[in-house]
């Protein structure tokens, strides 16, 4: 007797992000830029897959987020980098991995012609792109 059986493994990429508080500034202008360090998970079945990373809407004028991704085994970071409404590459060189709590680190940064900003917020985006 024999049996035929049939499987598909469907094209996957993930990414999360460790939940807690969202990450909140209170910049007084003096002294350091202030940052706040998290983890993501990242796993992907694909292979030189890059991930990107990008806002809802631009930041403020003279405002500045920045985010550094460590990457996972393998793959490779593009170190600190300013994000926008355009997406902007974060890690590349994704081929099949699966790791949890990577550090992921914003700055803020404000210059002086930035003014008074009570209460502003951005929503990020993180995103798989074909590399």
């Amino acid at each position: 007797m024999q049996q035929n059986i049939f499987f598909t493994i469907e094209p996957f990429n993930h990414i999360g992000q460790v939940i807690g508080p969202a990450p909140v500034f209170y910049f007084t202008g003096k002294g350091a830029s202030p940052s706040v360090t998290s983890t993501y998970s990242v796993a992907t079945n694909g292979a030189n897959k890059k991930l990107c990373g990008f806002l809802d809407k631009n930041m403020p004028a003279g405002t500045h987020l920045f985010v550094n991704l460590t990457p996972p085994s393998g793959a490779r970071t593009m170190g600190t980098q300013e994000l926008s409404a355009t997406p902007v590459d974060l890690v590349i060189e994704l081929t099949q991995v699966a790791e949890t709590e990577l550090p992921l680190t914003y700055t803020f940064k404000a210059d002086p012609s930035a003014g008074v900003i009570y209460g502003s917020s951005r929503i990020v985006f993180f995103t798989f792109t074909d590399g």
